[in-house]
């Protein structure tokens, strides 16, 4: 495929994006996802007119939203089968277990709770798509490229030294030079075996990997133990100085990206995807990068070209 044929394909493919948002009650009336040189991802979202602080750019109905509760509507007996599995975990919790486990030698202790999320919305995702879901036309266009990814595309073992050894090297070089090897090898090897725990506890397949990848990246926590994928949201770059803040209105159900400042035409649009609350910015950045495949350092933002704005006109 030539470079003409691929910008062709990734026009179709935005298009397509915001006609399935139109089908599903997505109002974009002043943004447009562009696949770009311009993003500093590639990919972003982008402001096709001025925007005044305060001003809704994006409304997103809270029944599009994906997580455990939505999907469990359409997908009953997968949930029946998730809890099942989550039951016999905490049954595993229980002492006696965890004795008889340390006594036959079993590698993994199970005691965490937090993240089982991570494993309901990977088999929901996937059940999106095999199913052809109303969800699956936008997870279909989900998209990740960090080394933390090629791991998880390859279903990569906690014991293949080498592939993580060459993951934590590109995260040092390209991602968070000012963190040590050490550290950055701690925090991959904490991704992959707490995925083979989850594997182990959910009976994942291996083609569940790629999938665990692209959630993983995608999700944010909502409160009240629910984490959950944003259409629209999810398209949105991030930066730790963004010009959209998420809020959610209770009255109509809706999530609500709004400027954070004035924003111009042809501007790209970012949310800032960290815990601000989180004090230790050394944990930060690690986790940032291992969890989404974010730099620790900001890069500079690409300059405006002509070839974007004729796109937003």
């Amino acid at each position: 495929m030539d470079r003409d044929d691929r910008k062709k394909r990734a026009i179709a493919t935005d298009v397509a994006f915001h006609d399935w948002c139109s089908s599903v009650g997505i109002q974009t009336p002043s943004v447009r996802l562009l696949t770009t040189p311009t993003s500093v991802a590639g990919r972003g979202v982008f402001a096709t007119d001025d925007m005044a602080q305060g001003d809704a750019a994006i409304k997103i109905p809270g029944d599009v939203v994906l997580y455990s509760l939505t999907a469990a509507s359409f997908f009953p007996e997968l949930s029946t089968e998730i809890e099942r599995k989550k039951k016999n975990f905490r049954d595993r919790k229980k002492w006696w277990h965890r004795l008889k486990n340390r006594w036959s030698g079993k590698k993994y202790d199970f005691t965490d709770t937090s993240d089982l999320w991570q494993a309901e919305l990977t088999q929901y995702s996937l059940a999106c798509l095999e199913s052809k879901n109303f969800w699956a036309p936008w997870i279909q266009q989900w998209q990740r490229s960090d080394p933390m990814q090629k791991l998880y595309e390859k279903d990569i073992s906690s014991n293949d030294k080498d592939s993580i050894m060459e993951c934590v090297k590109e995260l040092k070089s390209n991602f968070i030079p000012e963190e040590g090897i050490l550290q950055i090898r701690a925090a991959v090897d904490i991704r992959i075996r707490r995925y083979e725990e989850l594997k182990d506890i959910f009976d994942l397949s291996s083609n569940a990997s790629t999938m665990y990848g692209l959630v993983t990246s995608r999700a944010i926590d909502l409160g009240n133990d629910i984490s959950a994928v944003i259409p629209m949201f999810d398209m949105v770059n991030h930066s730790a100085d963004p010009n959209l803040v998420l809020s959610f209105i209770d009255e109509t159900d809706t999530f609500e990206l709004r400027a954070r400042r004035n924003i111009r035409k042809g501007e790209e649009l970012f949310l800032n995807y960290q815990d601000e609350s989180d004090s230790d910015n050394e944990f930060r950045a690690l986790w940032s990068a291992v969890q989404w495949g974010i730099p620790g350092t900001e890069a500079s933002l690409p300059v405006f070209d002509n070839a974007t704005e004729a796109a937003l006109a």
